[in-house]
């Protein structure tokens, strides 16, 4: 267990990775609390025959449900075997929070439902110094002035190229692996635009798959936000302004015809990347901001884990 003097309260989803994410900040760091969002929409009540009267009376709706079900009864069919066995796997600690670990653990179910007064009012009895977030829903103001020093959500992209959902994905299907990696940043009201603590790029090796990819994103991810929260607790941070927003990409764009192709592709996106890796990664590492590998080499230089080394902005 690591030492921290700030008061942190943890808020992810059900997601593995971000139970992953709660487990191993749990481990290093005495959490104040977890707060645990069951991303459920609310069910629709209404009677079947009004749902279909509803879609009848919007047809490109319909067609676009019908095609995509279809494309998802043929995608889970065919590629179960495939997908079961070469997922994201985070072992334990990606199916369940530790029930050995004891913190104070607040579920809420239904998505959004994180800015409820309630959630407001259970954060605010934790009295966080520091809120560290990954995969929940967006956070609104009443939720982001609670914890003194901030929100720092982990965002599995590189935001000043990929910001929303998926981000690894999406950068693999663009032909862009160099591109991907994840984001360490301060929380605004906006999505994944808030200033810059950390910026990280995995390794990715032909042998990999996309969920793979995504693993090494989120375990890399994790290093960063634990680095970031030492630091915080041992000076002040000024964290770097994004130079630029990258594309949002939000769920319902990616469908079960899109993680296809994405499947299909994956060996030829990365044959034609690593024919050519030194070239395309040499523009990207240097274009992150406050760069995570050379804030860890020089600490390591200077035998001090909370030294700044050299970045693209202030520390």
């Amino acid at each position: 267990m690591e030492d921290a003097e700030l008061r942190i309260v943890v808020i992810v989803s059900t997601d593995p990775s971000d139970l992953y994410f709660a487990n191993q900040l749990a481990r290093r760091f005495e959490l104040a609390g977890i707060l645990l969002e069951h991303q459920r929409d609310p069910p629709d009540r209404r009677p079947r025959w009004r749902k279909l009267v509803g879609l009848l009376c919007r047809p490109r709706e319909l067609s676009g449900r019908l095609a995509e079900f279809i494309a998802s009864r043929w995608h889970r069919r065919v590629s179960r075997r495939v997908l079961d066995v070469e997922s994201a796997d985070f072992g334990e600690e990606g199916r369940r929070l530790d029930p050995v670990i004891s913190v104070p653990v607040k579920r809420i179910e239904g998505r959004g439902r994180l800015n409820d007064p309630e959630c407001v009012s259970w954060l605010e009895e934790r009295r966080p110094d520091l809120v560290a977030v990954c995969g929940a829903s967006l956070l609104k103001p009443a939720m982001l002035d609670v914890p003194l020093r901030g929100v720092l959500n982990l965002h599995g992209g590189l935001a000043q190229f990929y910001r929303g959902l998926f981000t690894t994905d999406w950068a693999i299907l663009e032909g862009e692996p160099e591109k991907v990696g994840a984001t360490v940043h301060f929380v605004s009201s906006g999505i994944d635009d808030g200033g810059v603590v950390f910026q990280g790029r995995p390794r990715l090796e032909a042998a990999d798959h996309p969920n793979r990819a995504y693993e090494k994103v989120v375990r890399l991810g994790v290093e960063m936000m634990s680095a970031a929260i030492r630091v915080i607790g041992q000076s002040e941070l000024h964290a770097c302004p994004e130079p630029a927003r990258g594309r949002l990409y939000r769920e319902r764009d990616f469908t079960y015809r899109t993680q296809r192709r994405l499947w299909r592709q994956w060996r030829r996106i990365m044959a034609t990347y690593e024919a050519d890796r030194e070239q395309r990664d040499a523009p990207i590492d240097a274009s992150l901001i406050n760069s995570f590998t050379r804030w860890k080499n020089q600490a390591e230089r200077d035998g001090d884990r909370s030294a700044g080394g050299e970045t693209n902005g202030p520390f």
